[in-house]
Order: structure tokens, then sequence, then C-alpha cells
């Protein structure tokens, strides 16, 4: 009799509560997209594809306090993916307004500040930040293609994951903020 043991746990989580089509085979995300003082990216996170076909993480940050034309600390929850020199924008506009990341750093309490110089529009507490693909009016640098399925590693050789095109994800359980505008990006996706 052959007996096997697994030291693992492969039941997907939560926030992605039923698949109904994927991409066969999955995808490869970018592993540079996530800073040094990440682990990795968790399920349920947005994901968008270059035109190489590798799939990158869809950058997203909620403001906690407003902010307008002119501000350069921005007060923002902690649980994002920005690093320094990335491009910041908002999302309410369908398309970000970029502003070049200068430094990010924690506050505490669940808080950090971004130093950039932004010259976007007023942005209400609760908006939602996306990366932008460069300065003044531009488009998203990634436009959400997929959700992703499972755990990726940033130390890790293999960054493959399972990428989830249509079904139904529980929004609050999402490890990073979207917004109306992100969710119109994902039609086969229903978020409950």
């Amino acid at each position: 009799m052959y007996v096997t043991t697994r030291e693992t746990d492969t039941e997907r989580t939560l926030a992605v509560e039923s698949i109904l089509e994927d991409i066969a085979g999955g995808g490869v995300i970018e592993k540079d997209d996530i800073p040094t003082s990440s682990s990795g990216i968790k399920e349920g996170t947005l994901v968008g594809v270059d035109t190489s076909g590798v799939y990158h993480i869809v950058k997203t940050a909620m403001v906690k306090n407003a902010f307008a034309t002119g501000a350069n600390a921005l007060v923002v929850y902690d649980n994002h993916e920005f690093k320094v020199n990335d491009f910041i924008g908002t999302s309410a506009s369908g398309a970000a307004s970029g502003a070049l990341i200068t430094a990010i750093s924690a506050s505490g309490a669940g808080v950090g500040i971004i130093t950039c110089s932004w010259l976007g529009a007023d942005v209400a507490a609760s908006g939602i930040l996306v990366q932008a693909s460069g300065l003044g009016h531009s488009n998203f640098k990634y436009v959400p293609a997929g959700i992703s399925a499972n755990y990726v590693e940033r130390d890790k050789e293999n960054t493959g994951c399972g990428i989830v095109v249509r079904g139904r994800v529980r929004q609050n359980l999402m490890p990073y903020h979207i917004d109306d505008t992100l969710k119109t990006k994902l039609p086969l996706i229903r978020f409950v």
C-alpha cells in the first residue's frame, strides 16, 4: 500500500468564493512588482497582464485623510504594495493621473505616508489610489484582467498563480482595496 502525506494546505482563500472560469495553466506574476518589505501577494489580488503575457499586481491603496492638489504627504492604509519610484494616481476617472512616489513611511496604527508631489484632483477620505503608467494624465499601469487565486511568495523561484476571470469574490476579504471603477474592468466577476 502506498500512503502519501502532505505538509501544505491546498484549500483556496475565502476571498475567492466561486471560480467559473480561470486562465488555463495560470500565469506568471512579476516578482519585481512586490516591495522588499512584503513577503508576497495574497489571494484575491487584482492582476493585469502586459504585452509579453506576464501578470502584474494592480496596486491600490485607500486614502485615510482627504487631500487636495499640491499635497505632498498622502496618508493611506498600510495594506498596499506601492514602492518608491512607482507612479500613483486616482482610479475614479477611469484613468490614473500620475505622481512619482519619492518616499513611503509607516506611521503606525495601520496607516502610512506616501510622499509625492500630488498634482491630480482632490481626493476624499476612503478614495482609492492606483498605480499609474507615468507622470501627469496617464492610464492605469496595468488594467485588471483577473484575480489571483493563490498566494505568491516574493522570494520563491516559481511565481505561477491561478487567475480567476469569471466567478464570485467576497470584496471585504480581498487583501487590497478596490472601487467601482476597478470592478467595471472585470465585468465577469461578481463582487459580494
